[in-house]
């Protein structure tokens, strides 16, 4: 499943859409693997709009019902799809200056703040993050198993 993490710092208003920016915002090599994913409002304790294609967060705790499947202290939310095969390819357009955007196996815990329920930071789930700091500028991580590897932006562009 896929997955998102808006556990941000001292951001009183985040906000994603996992809607992808029309046909034109495609490269053409990437096409045949796009996928339109909508957000699962059982796992959810965020604020979803736009048909469960939006997730924002605000300051406001949010009151849902208990669900099994519900993240009950962590910000984080899946999708409903399942991707299982090889490839897939979406878009997250965000607002704010974090972000994690994530992978989730089956089976990864959503009760608590451990680790185990955390995006990125278990066997059960991969992350890529996003930060844009005044100290530190634009950066990019990626976790698996609690183990990260940073790079700047200036990193992943050409010379």
């Amino acid at each position: 499943q896929y997955g998102l993490n808006v556990d941000c710092f001292n951001t009183s208003y985040v906000s994603y859409s996992v809607d992808h920016g029309g046909e034109c915002r495609l490269k053409s090599g990437l096409r045949k693997y796009a996928c339109h994913l909508t957000l699962d409002p059982n796992t959810a304790n965020l604020i979803l709009s736009e048909g469960n294609r939006k997730v924002t967060r605000v300051v406001e705790k949010q009151h849902y019902e208990d669900h099994p499947d519900r993240f009950d202290c962590l910000y984080q939310v899946l999708c409903r799809e399942g991707l299982s095969g090889c490839r897939y390819y979406w878009e997250v357009e965000m607002e704010g200056d974090w972000a994690v955007i994530g992978v989730v196996y089956k089976g990864m815990k959503r009760k608590g703040r451990e680790n185990d329920s955390r995006v990125g930071h278990n066997r059960k789930s991969w992350s890529l993050s996003y930060s844009n700091s005044r100290c530190t500028g634009r950066s990019y991580k990626f976790s698996h198993a609690g183990v990260s590897r940073s790079n700047s932006l200036n990193d992943f562009r050409r010379s």
